[in-house]
């Protein structure tokens, strides 16, 4: 409880987190990244200072002995910076060497430091205390704890060590131990602060790598909804050319029907009449015969007209309601194509329909699903060469299942594209918040399948109907 107080006292951005393997490895990576510019930008601005105040030294120190060490002391300086630049900005080595070479670097720069410093020596060692300042800017190394520690300490005890081992008197100084005291001060001070800036710098990191997987992932997903989007703006723009291609061929077989069978039978009638007006006058005895092939005709062009009718919309549909309709499309495929034709409703869709007199679902319900049966029955007739259909209805759950299925050729789903016939299916079954299925396969027959909420649902609220289709089909 305690601990978890204490944490909660850690500002956000200083708390540790800890990422995945992957995310580890990604920091361990800018780290090394980071040291080695880091590396190259710290060597050029020393080296910069180092030279440029190298003139101020007679200037500031007029004793030629501090001049002469100073000297040497910059000398030495430049030796290291150089070095250290060429590490890092042109050998430039991989894996974690410049996690390594930047402490070790930074030490030798403190070493030179030291022995230099020794050499000037001094009853209160103030040039060692002026150099402790050196030791913190080593927190901007971004070591992990146990590197920082371990580099840290090298770095350290680089200074005193070079500036008391060659030059044991100073050491006799009155100062030595608290100087050295004031040191493992700052070492640890720098440790502190190094470790506040790796975590800072963790936290800026997983957030940033967060937010780019987010940003990849929301690409991704605008990528593949556009995707979608054009493939069905794509599918319905060619499916309103395809209607109104349809709908052009629609007329004209209405106009050619109209003219071939009712305006024949029309002009027969008005023969017809033409020769029992005659007759009537000259020989009645004739009149029987004619008023009889009269009536065959109406009859002929009434029959016509009410098939053409029902093949548009069967008024048995308003009428009886579903079922009714169903039987009736059944054994209108039976008597045109010559083949077995089945029509298996379910006992729950039955009962649905006895207990409300046959109006059990809505007429747009109704109106889908007895359109599916006859698409669906057409298409195969048309591409799959069968010897058998299955008409289907029935309930499952708040939904009405029409389907149909046959033994034809079938087809391979994976290899197939969508045709227009059923794709006109589709998007009036998604229109009304439903799901549509084709599952077939080469030789294996097909069977569509639509699922219509009994309660309608507008397209533009419906759950997700794309991506929902088991698999596709490839007839026109």
């Amino acid at each position: 409880m305690l601990r978890e107080r204490l944490a909660r006292l850690v500002p956000p951005m200083l708390r540790a987190v800890h990422g995945s393997a992957e995310d580890e490895a990604a920091f361990d990576a800018y780290r090394t990244t980071m040291t080695t510019h880091l590396g190259v930008l710290a060597s050029v601005i020393i080296f910069l200072f180092t030279v440029i105040w190298w003139p101020t030294d007679p200037l500031v120190m007029p004793d030629e002995r501090h001049v002469a060490v100073f000297f040497d002391l910059r000398v030495r300086a430049v030796v290291v910076e150089v070095a250290a630049l060429l590490v890092f900005a042109v050998w430039r080595p991989g894996g974690r060497v410049p996690l390594v070479a930047a402490p070790l670097f930074y030490a030798a720069l403190m070493a030179t430091f030291g022995y230099s410093l020794g050499e000037l020596g001094g009853p209160d060692l103030t040039w060692l205390a002026n150099a402790y300042l050196g030791v913190v800017p080593a927190a901007f190394i971004p070591l992990r704890l146990p590197g920082r520690l371990l580099g840290t300490a090298i770095i350290a005890a680089a200074l005193p060590l070079a500036f008391f081992l060659p030059f044991p008197a100073n050491w006799a100084a009155p100062t030595a131990q608290g100087q050295v005291s004031f040191l493992v001060f700052a070492a640890l001070f720098t440790v502190a602060i190094g470790e506040l800036y790796l975590r800072i710098m963790r936290r800026a990191f997983f957030d940033r790598r967060a937010a780019d997987a987010t940003s990849a992932e929301l690409a991704a997903l605008t990528d593949s909804l556009s995707a979608t989007v054009a493939e069905r703006t794509s599918d319905l723009r060619a499916l309103a050319l395809h209607l109104d291609g349809v709908q052009e061929g629609e007329r004209r077989r209405i106009a050619r029907e109209l003219h071939d069978n009712l305006g024949q039978g029309l002009t027969a009638m008005r023969y017809t009449v033409a020769r029992l007006e005659d007759r009537v006058a000259r020989r009645p005895d004739e009149a029987q015969a004619l008023i009889e092939d009269l009536a065959a005709l109406i009859d002929g062009t009434t029959s016509t007209v009410r098939g053409f009718v029902s093949t548009l919309r069967p008024r048995i549909l308003d009428d009886l309601g579903l079922l009714p309709a169903a039987e009736w499309l059944r054994d209108y495929v039976v008597k045109t194509a010559g083949l077995p034709c089945e029509l298996v409703a379910s006992d729950a869709f039955r009962a649905a329909v006895a207990a409300d007199d046959g109006h059990a679902f809505d007429a747009d319900v109704n109106l889908v699903a007895f359109r599916v049966l006859q698409e669906g029955s057409t298409n195969a007739l048309k591409h799959g060469a069968p010897g058998h259909l299955t008409l289907g209805l029935d309930l499952v759950g708040d939904a009405l299942v029409a389907s149909v299925a046959d033994d034809g050729l079938g087809f391979d789903a994976a290899a197939a594209t969508e045709g227009f016939g059923l794709l006109g299916l589709r998007e009036r079954v998604h229109a009304c918040g439903g799901r549509f299925t084709v599952t077939t396969a080469p030789g294996q027959g097909a069977r569509l399948a639509a699922e219509i909420p009994l309660a309608p649902v507008p397209a533009a609220i419906a759950p997700a109907t794309i991506g929902e289709v088991a698999t596709t089909e490839a007839r026109p």
